[in-house]
């Protein structure tokens, strides 16, 4: 077992271990986080070398899930680093958030489909909304709203993912270990480090690694 600085108790698994579990999280206020060995294995080894962590569940099912790769190859800074990310989406209650404006969206787009639809009848020379002739009229509809809410859906996600790095950094308060892992995972998984603005913009949820490594640098001048 290792105390980590923002009160995490955790379990270290051994370079050599085969059998990499996830982690079940239990928190009370987010101060005291103890996750322990769960009965399904997180392999990713044998499917690719790309290395990953994510959350996993909502209320009591939730878990921090580390795979096998982050934990064979990082050191234990780096991996407290990617944890802390990881524990900010549960802290912060990211995936309620991301259920509510997932649901807004839908819900705006639905309306504005049907609205767009109704008024688009006529034009094409359709009589009524059930008409089977008039189906790829709706599919470009809903096309043409799903590109303009991606861009939103992707900015919103982005900021999310720049609370969690914050949260991170201001918890760790290590700011080498986590643009060292950043690095590591940037070349491991084969991301662009800087891709264009328009790239971000339309296909990015999480910020770039170049950005990331920008704010944390930044952050870390505020809280020497």
């Amino acid at each position: 077992m290792h105390q980590i600085p923002i009160n995490l108790s955790w379990h270290r698994i051994p370079k050599n271990s085969t059998d990499v579990k996830p982690y079940n999280t239990k928190t009370r206020n987010c101060q005291q986080i103890q996750y322990s060995k769960n009965s399904k294995s997180v392999k990713l080894s044998k499917e690719t070398r790309k290395a990953n962590a994510a959350i996993a569940g909502l209320g009591k099912s939730k878990r921090i899930l580390l795979s096998d790769t982050l934990l064979r190859n990082y050191s234990d800074d780096e991996i407290k680093a990617v944890f802390a990310h990881e524990l900010a989406h549960v802290c912060l209650r990211h995936a309620w958030k991301i259920l509510v404006f997932g649901a807004l969206i839908s819900l705006i787009s639905f309306c504005l489909a049907y609205v767009s639809f109704n008024k688009s009848l006529d034009f094409f020379g359709f009589k009524q909304v059930y008409d089977i002739a008039a189906f790829p009229l709706l599919a470009l509809i809903l096309l043409l709203i799903g590109l303009v809410f991606i861009p939103l859906q992707n900015g919103f996600l982005r900021y999310l993912e720049k609370q969690a790095d914050m949260f991170a950094l201001s918890h760790t308060r290590n700011k080498e270990s986590f643009i060292s892992a950043l690095k590591k995972l940037g070349r491991q998984n084969l991301s662009d480090p800087a891709p264009g603005k328009l790239v971000r913009i339309l296909f990015y949820t999480h910020p770039s690694i170049s950005e990331r490594i920008c704010y944390a640098s930044k952050e870390n001048e505020k809280h020497p």
